[in-house]
């Protein structure tokens, strides 16, 4: 990525995680992110410095600081430095319970427009479409891969898979399961979520949004199935056997 879709990127993470006036950079917040994400108050202040040099908005007390200018007018330094702050929030999943209070005190329609998969149980799936960039149609070889999220993760997981396929990082569409319950399910304790591509062939367009998923922190193996498979109702609760095309 280029240094501003770094920043952006890393901005996307920040309101997943806090909400839009979540953090507010007291002792329990950088005790709290430094517990599930492993970001100092240090880290998060050289950020903040960054966007701030960026801006053209640093303290003279800052302007003189010549340790600190020589960090930010290094390129090389500035983007490592993003990259690793980047990979960092991008290792857990975990919701600040300040953001999950502001969510449950947004309005009606702030609700509807990005509901919470864990409390819907009365939709069997929430879904996420593309918003950027162009991705070929759907062909009758479609597939998706499929991600298994204990309950308890599955906002944070989601919502990080939603922004990414709104953004045109992913495929066309993802969907994941609400917490209605679903007959097809192998257990009551995950969800799945899909995230579509649109011919399980293209190797290289199907390995290159499971290599964005890595990004997303989806680090371990999953499976990719085929659409033809779904259709045929071929489930692994009922029998079915083994029926990914790809376990990556």
């Amino acid at each position: 990525m280029r240094r501003n879709q770094l920043i952006t990127a890393i901005i996307a993470e920040m309101d997943r995680i806090w909400g839009e006036d979540g953090f507010d950079g007291t002792h329990d917040d950088y005790q709290w992110l430094q517990q599930n994400y492993g970001i100092s108050e240090e880290n998060d202040v050289l950020w903040q410095l960054i966007l701030e040099y960026d801006a053209n908005e640093l303290s003279d007390e800052d302007l003189e600081d010549q340790e600190l200018m020589g960090f930010l007018e290094d390129k090389k330094a500035v983007r490592q430095f993003l990259e690793c702050h980047l990979k960092s929030y991008r290792n857990a999943f975990t919701i600040s319970p300040k953001r999950k209070c502001l969510v449950d005190e947004t309005s009606q329609d702030s609700a509807l427009q990005y509901p919470r998969p864990s409390l819907v149980t009365d939709e069997d799936w929430i879904r996420a479409k593309r918003q950027t960039g162009t991705y070929p149609p759907r062909s009758e070889r479609g597939g998706k891969w499929l991600i298994f999220v204990p309950i308890e993760n599955l906002d944070g997981t989601w919502e990080k898979i939603r922004i990414a396929t709104e953004r045109g990082e992913l495929g066309a569409s993802s969907k994941v399961a609400t917490a209605k319950p679903n007959k097809n399910a192998v257990t009551n304790n995950q969800k799945v979520i899909c995230i579509y591509t649109y011919d399980w062939t293209d190797l290289e367009d199907v390995m290159k949004i499971r290599d964005q998923l890595r990004q997303l922190g989806i680090t371990w193996k999953i499976p990719y199935k085929s659409d033809e498979d779904t259709n045929a109702g071929k489930y692994a609760n009922r029998g079915s056997g083994k029926m990914s095309k790809y376990y990556e």
